[in-house]
């Protein structure tokens, strides 16, 4: 993956999500001025981004059923949320803000490299991750939210051993998402020289009342070790 103009280039299963009224030359060859799909995104209050906040997102939550379809809702006006991309579970990432722009992802204040800052939205990228997330056993099988037994909630659960989730199950992620992160994390890197610890954001430590995401399987087991590939 290779970023030009804070658009990633058609390589490696990179989608954009398009609106007609748009023009996105995000798959040619050489650097262009370029909008954005979305109306729900704002200026960066730095130069560049600072980092990542990860997320996890499920189609089902919206009535739908790919992460294409949950991208394209940001088209819409009426849209609350924006992010800057998605990792589908078949490993296609669909990207649907300029990372040189701030999304609609967090909305809270927080610290960042050591200061405390107003907006993460305003310094951090948001990207999501198709998964299940939070999972609850009911039944001997596993359910995500709202946790209710309905087939279209059903998930592999993964038992965390410890940490502030010791005891809870999480959904697994696919080995396709998985390499798509790494070559997303490592066009990013070459980009906006980002550090090791610029990918250790999450939405749980801006927000732990209310949100649970990414969570310890993405951030304790997954992640680390991609940054140990990518940065030894």
């Amino acid at each position: 993956m290779k970023i030009r103009n804070g658009w990633l280039n058609k390589e490696d299963n990179v989608e954009a999500i398009l609106s007609k009224s748009t023009i996105w030359p995000v798959y040619e060859t050489k650097p262009i001025e370029v909008g954005s799909p979305t109306k729900h995104f704002y200026d960066l209050w730095t130069p560049d981004p600072l980092g990542v906040c990860w997320h996890y997102s499920n189609p089902v939550w919206s009535s739908l059923s790919s992460a294409k379809e949950v991208c394209e809702l940001l088209l819409k006006e009426e849209a609350s949320a924006s992010w800057h991309g998605m990792i589908s579970k078949a490993g296609t990432f669909y990207q649907c803000i300029s990372f040189n722009k701030g999304s609609w992802h967090v909305g809270k204040p927080g610290i960042i490299k050591g200061h405390k800052v107003e907006n993460v939205n305003r310094y951090l990228l948001g990207i999501e991750v198709e998964n299940e997330g939070h999972l609850r056993k009911i039944d001997g099988s596993f359910y995500s939210w709202p946790w209710k037994k309905d087939d279209s909630l059903k998930s592999e659960g993964v038992l965390i051993n410890e940490g502030e989730f010791k005891n809870h199950y999480f959904a697994p992620f696919t080995d396709q998402q998985i390499s798509c992160a790494k070559a997303l994390i490592s066009a990013l890197k070459e980009e906006y020289k980002f550090e090791r610890e610029d990918f250790m954001y999450q939405h749980h430590q801006f927000d732990p009342d209310r949100k649970d995401d990414i969570g310890p399987l993405w951030m304790d087991q997954i992640l680390p070790k991609l940054l140990d590939e990518i940065y030894s």
